[in-house]
């Protein structure tokens, strides 16, 4: 799916794993205080099950506030760990 272009993006990086889980986490609340609610995952590389949880969070934080949330443009790795977990609905649609 690509993003409207009056939503403001994030690009994921390339590395969604353990070892960036801290900074990563630290990044996507910056973008979210930026009102960032498009996040593209073209770059994403390798992810394991932190970068999941790091995903998952981002999704219940923003849908507590109310703001929209889309997952653009998805990697065929970032793909294929979503659906390893039974997430593939998360790079469907905007929830």
């Amino acid at each position: 799916m690509s993003h409207p272009a009056t939503e403001k993006t994030f690009a994921l990086p390339s590395e969604m794993t353990i070892l960036h889980a801290a900074l990563l986490r630290e990044s996507l609340l910056q973008a979210v205080s930026e009102g960032v609610s498009a996040w593209d995952g073209h770059a994403v590389e390798s992810i394991d099950s932190s970068g999941i949880q790091v995903l998952l969070a981002l999704r219940r934080s923003l849908q507590a506030q109310q703001v929209g949330w889309s997952l653009c443009d998805p990697s065929g790795a970032l793909l294929d760990a979503l659906r390893l977990y039974g997430l593939a609905d998360l790079a469907q649609s905007p929830q």
